[in-house]
Protein backbone atom coordinates (compact mmCIF):
# COMPACT_ATOMS: atom_id res chain seq x y z
CA UNK A 1 0.00 0.00 0.00
CA UNK A 2 1.12 3.50 -1.08
CA UNK A 3 1.53 5.78 1.76
CA UNK A 4 0.70 9.62 0.84
CA UNK A 5 2.47 11.49 3.24
CA UNK A 6 0.98 14.90 2.12
CA UNK A 7 -2.77 13.81 2.80
CA UNK A 8 -1.60 12.43 6.40
CA UNK A 9 -0.03 16.02 6.66
CA UNK A 10 -3.41 17.54 5.71
CA UNK A 11 -5.10 15.53 7.71
CA UNK A 12 -3.25 16.29 10.90
CA UNK A 13 -3.60 20.00 9.88
CA UNK A 14 -7.74 19.33 9.71
CA UNK A 15 -7.60 17.59 12.59
CA UNK A 16 -7.74 21.55 14.01
CA UNK A 17 -11.42 21.07 12.26
CA UNK A 18 -12.26 17.48 13.91
CA UNK A 19 -11.73 19.32 17.55
CA UNK A 20 -14.60 21.11 17.23
CA UNK A 21 -16.69 18.28 17.52
CA UNK A 22 -15.70 17.33 20.35
CA UNK A 23 -16.66 20.90 22.06
CA UNK A 24 -19.96 20.81 20.37
CA UNK A 25 -19.61 23.66 17.68
CA UNK A 26 -22.31 26.57 17.44
CA UNK A 27 -24.02 27.79 14.28
CA UNK A 28 -21.74 30.08 13.86
CA UNK A 29 -18.52 27.99 13.98
CA UNK A 30 -19.79 25.66 11.72
CA UNK A 31 -20.26 28.00 9.52
CA UNK A 32 -17.23 29.47 9.10
CA UNK A 33 -15.27 26.43 9.53
CA UNK A 34 -17.19 24.74 6.24
CA UNK A 35 -16.31 28.01 4.09
CA UNK A 36 -12.48 27.68 5.16
CA UNK A 37 -12.58 24.09 4.23
CA UNK A 38 -14.58 24.26 0.82
CA UNK A 39 -11.35 26.49 -0.52
CA UNK A 40 -8.99 23.80 0.35
CA UNK A 41 -10.27 21.14 -2.93
CA UNK A 42 -9.69 23.62 -5.49
CA UNK A 43 -6.51 24.71 -4.32
CA UNK A 44 -5.20 21.34 -3.81
CA UNK A 45 -6.96 20.49 -7.51
CA UNK A 46 -5.29 23.70 -9.12
CA UNK A 47 -2.17 22.81 -7.21
CA UNK A 48 -1.88 18.78 -8.50
CA UNK A 49 -1.58 17.73 -5.33
CA UNK A 50 -4.52 15.88 -4.73
CA UNK A 51 -8.05 14.63 -6.17
CA UNK A 52 -11.21 16.43 -4.96
CA UNK A 53 -12.34 12.94 -3.93
CA UNK A 54 -9.17 12.44 -1.92
CA UNK A 55 -9.95 15.68 -0.33
CA UNK A 56 -13.67 15.09 0.19
CA UNK A 57 -12.55 12.14 2.70
CA UNK A 58 -10.53 14.47 5.39
CA UNK A 59 -13.16 17.28 5.45
CA UNK A 60 -15.45 16.89 8.32
CA UNK A 61 -18.96 16.53 7.32
CA UNK A 62 -21.26 15.26 4.41
CA UNK A 63 -19.18 16.19 1.41
CA UNK A 64 -20.74 16.29 -2.08
CA UNK A 65 -20.34 17.38 -5.65
CA UNK A 66 -24.17 18.19 -7.48
CA UNK A 67 -24.40 18.34 -11.09
CA UNK A 68 -25.52 22.49 -11.75
CA UNK A 69 -28.21 21.49 -13.82
CA UNK A 70 -30.07 19.63 -12.46
CA UNK A 71 -28.52 19.31 -8.81
CA UNK A 72 -27.95 15.22 -9.39
CA UNK A 73 -25.19 14.11 -6.73
CA UNK A 74 -22.08 13.04 -8.82
CA UNK A 75 -19.92 12.10 -5.85
CA UNK A 76 -20.95 11.95 -1.95
CA UNK A 77 -17.84 10.80 0.35
CA UNK A 78 -18.29 7.78 2.57
CA UNK A 79 -19.18 9.71 5.64
CA UNK A 80 -22.28 10.83 3.56
CA UNK A 81 -23.16 6.77 2.45
CA UNK A 82 -23.05 6.04 6.04
CA UNK A 83 -25.10 9.09 6.66
CA UNK A 84 -27.98 8.44 4.53
CA UNK A 85 -27.41 4.39 4.32
CA UNK A 86 -27.07 4.43 0.73
CA UNK A 87 -24.10 3.52 -1.62
CA UNK A 88 -22.72 6.31 -3.69
CA UNK A 89 -23.33 4.05 -6.97
CA UNK A 90 -27.39 4.14 -6.02
CA UNK A 91 -27.12 7.72 -5.60
CA UNK A 92 -25.62 8.31 -8.77
CA UNK A 93 -28.26 5.87 -10.49
CA UNK A 94 -30.74 8.07 -8.73
CA UNK A 95 -29.90 11.21 -10.71
CA UNK A 96 -32.06 14.29 -9.59
CA UNK A 97 -34.37 11.93 -8.06
CA UNK A 98 -32.51 11.41 -5.16
CA UNK A 99 -32.78 14.93 -3.65
CA UNK A 100 -35.93 14.54 -3.89
CA UNK A 101 -36.66 11.36 -2.53
CA UNK A 102 -34.77 12.25 0.57
CA UNK A 103 -34.67 15.90 0.74
CA UNK A 104 -38.37 17.14 2.23
CA UNK A 105 -40.08 19.04 -0.19
CA UNK A 106 -41.00 21.78 2.09
CA UNK A 107 -37.85 23.00 3.31
CA UNK A 108 -36.28 21.90 -0.37
CA UNK A 109 -38.50 24.79 -1.69
CA UNK A 110 -38.24 27.30 1.02
CA UNK A 111 -34.43 26.69 2.28
CA UNK A 112 -32.60 26.43 -1.15
CA UNK A 113 -33.28 29.38 -2.71
CA UNK A 114 -29.50 30.91 -1.87
CA UNK A 115 -28.58 28.07 -3.88
CA UNK A 116 -30.91 28.00 -6.52
CA UNK A 117 -29.96 31.94 -6.90
CA UNK A 118 -26.35 31.51 -6.98
CA UNK A 119 -26.64 29.03 -9.68
CA UNK A 120 -28.60 31.20 -11.56
CA UNK A 121 -25.68 34.20 -11.07
CA UNK A 122 -23.11 31.44 -11.93
CA UNK A 123 -20.99 33.40 -9.72
CA UNK A 124 -17.49 30.51 -8.77
CA UNK A 125 -16.44 33.23 -5.79
CA UNK A 126 -19.75 33.69 -3.42
CA UNK A 127 -20.22 30.71 -0.56
CA UNK A 128 -23.81 30.76 0.65
CA UNK A 129 -24.67 29.03 3.73
CA UNK A 130 -28.91 27.53 4.36
CA UNK A 131 -30.55 25.24 6.26
CA UNK A 132 -32.33 21.13 4.18
CA UNK A 133 -34.16 18.71 5.74
CA UNK A 134 -33.39 15.12 4.64
CA UNK A 135 -34.36 11.68 5.52
CA UNK A 136 -31.37 10.38 7.20
CA UNK A 137 -30.48 6.24 7.67
CA UNK A 138 -33.27 5.58 5.82
CA UNK A 139 -35.68 7.07 8.74
CA UNK A 140 -39.00 9.02 8.41
CA UNK A 141 -37.73 11.24 10.29
CA UNK A 142 -36.24 14.41 9.03
CA UNK A 143 -33.00 15.90 10.38
CA UNK A 144 -31.90 19.25 9.86
CA UNK A 145 -28.51 20.01 7.95
CA UNK A 146 -26.83 23.26 8.08
CA UNK A 147 -24.83 23.17 4.22
CA UNK A 148 -22.68 25.79 2.64
CA UNK A 149 -22.23 25.46 -1.20
CA UNK A 150 -20.06 26.61 -3.95
CA UNK A 151 -19.13 26.37 -7.41
CA UNK A 152 -16.35 24.84 -8.82
CA UNK A 153 -14.36 26.50 -10.58
CA UNK A 154 -14.45 25.50 -14.18
CA UNK A 155 -16.54 22.77 -13.79
CA UNK A 156 -20.52 21.78 -13.91
CA UNK A 157 -20.59 20.92 -10.57
CA UNK A 158 -20.72 22.98 -6.95
CA UNK A 159 -19.55 21.84 -4.03
CA UNK A 160 -21.29 21.17 -0.80
CA UNK A 161 -20.57 20.23 3.49
CA UNK A 162 -23.23 19.64 5.06
CA UNK A 163 -23.16 19.01 9.04
CA UNK A 164 -26.24 17.50 11.00
CA UNK A 165 -27.37 19.61 13.40
CA UNK A 166 -29.16 17.37 16.06
CA UNK A 167 -24.84 16.17 16.13
CA UNK A 168 -23.77 19.51 17.15
CA UNK A 169 -24.33 21.79 20.54
CA UNK A 170 -27.50 22.48 22.75
CA UNK A 171 -27.83 25.89 21.24
CA UNK A 172 -27.99 24.55 17.52
CA UNK A 173 -30.31 21.67 18.49
CA UNK A 174 -32.59 24.59 20.23
CA UNK A 175 -32.24 26.41 16.54
CA UNK A 176 -33.80 23.31 15.05
CA UNK A 177 -36.89 23.33 16.38
CA UNK A 178 -37.06 27.28 15.55
CA UNK A 179 -36.42 26.46 11.93
CA UNK A 180 -39.16 23.84 12.26
CA UNK A 181 -41.52 26.20 13.66
CA UNK A 182 -40.80 28.72 10.68
CA UNK A 183 -41.61 26.24 8.03
CA UNK A 184 -44.50 25.42 9.32
CA UNK A 185 -45.41 28.78 9.61
CA UNK A 186 -44.48 29.38 6.14
CA UNK A 187 -46.81 26.40 4.99
CA UNK A 188 -49.42 27.29 6.88
CA UNK A 189 -49.52 30.74 6.21
CA UNK A 190 -52.06 30.71 3.18
CA UNK A 191 -54.41 28.84 5.42
CA UNK A 192 -53.61 31.51 8.36
CA UNK A 193 -54.67 34.07 5.86
CA UNK A 194 -58.21 32.51 5.07
CA UNK A 195 -59.19 32.54 8.97
CA UNK A 196 -61.61 35.25 10.25
CA UNK A 197 -61.10 37.35 13.36
CA UNK A 198 -63.61 35.51 15.35
CA UNK A 199 -62.17 32.25 14.26
CA UNK A 200 -58.92 33.41 15.52
CA UNK A 201 -59.99 34.46 18.98
CA UNK A 202 -61.75 31.10 19.23
CA UNK A 203 -58.52 28.90 18.14
CA UNK A 204 -56.33 30.61 20.42
CA UNK A 205 -58.96 29.88 23.56
CA UNK A 206 -59.05 25.87 22.49
CA UNK A 207 -55.42 25.88 21.72
CA UNK A 208 -55.18 27.25 25.71
CA UNK A 209 -57.46 24.18 26.48
CA UNK A 210 -60.91 26.58 27.40
CA UNK A 211 -64.12 24.51 26.46
CA UNK A 212 -67.05 25.06 24.11
CA UNK A 213 -69.16 26.38 27.25
CA UNK A 214 -66.23 28.66 28.62
CA UNK A 215 -65.20 29.96 25.32
CA UNK A 216 -69.32 30.87 24.28
CA UNK A 217 -69.37 33.17 27.83
CA UNK A 218 -66.27 35.04 27.13
CA UNK A 219 -67.31 36.03 23.60
CA UNK A 220 -70.82 36.10 24.71
CA UNK A 221 -71.54 33.59 21.87
CA UNK A 222 -74.56 30.80 22.19
CA UNK A 223 -72.30 27.48 22.60
CA UNK A 224 -74.14 26.28 19.43
CA UNK A 225 -72.08 29.54 17.64
CA UNK A 226 -68.68 28.57 19.28
CA UNK A 227 -69.58 25.17 18.33
CA UNK A 228 -69.91 25.59 14.19
CA UNK A 229 -66.52 27.80 14.10
CA UNK A 230 -64.83 24.70 15.87
CA UNK A 231 -65.80 22.45 12.96
CA UNK A 232 -64.95 25.00 10.14
CA UNK A 233 -61.49 25.85 11.63
CA UNK A 234 -60.75 22.15 12.33
CA UNK A 235 -62.09 22.12 8.35
CA UNK A 236 -59.81 24.79 7.29
CA UNK A 237 -57.15 23.81 8.67
CA UNK A 238 -57.00 19.82 8.29
CA UNK A 239 -57.11 20.00 12.78
CA UNK A 240 -57.08 15.69 13.45
CA UNK A 241 -56.03 16.83 17.54
CA UNK A 242 -55.94 19.03 20.34
CA UNK A 243 -52.45 18.87 19.43
CA UNK A 244 -52.65 20.43 15.99
CA UNK A 245 -54.31 23.51 17.39
CA UNK A 246 -51.72 24.34 20.09
CA UNK A 247 -49.02 23.84 17.17
CA UNK A 248 -51.09 26.35 14.77
CA UNK A 249 -51.06 28.66 17.36
CA UNK A 250 -48.19 28.62 18.93
CA UNK A 251 -46.72 28.85 15.60
CA UNK A 252 -48.50 32.22 14.87
CA UNK A 253 -48.29 33.29 18.35
CA UNK A 254 -52.38 33.25 19.06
Amino acid sequence: MIINFQLILLRSILGSVNLLYMKRPTEKELITENKSNLYIPESSVLQKKYTLEEIAEIIPGIVHFNNIDNFGINFVNHYGEEKFDISLEEIVKEGAGFVYKFFEPGSLEIFSQPLIHMISENDDSKIISFFQKVRLNKKVVYNWLLTTSKILKGKKEFISISQVLSDVDSSTRAMTRLLDDNLYMRKNMKKFGNLTKREKQILRLVARGFSTRQIAEQLYLSKYTVSTHRKNISRKLDFKSVIDWEHFANAFEL
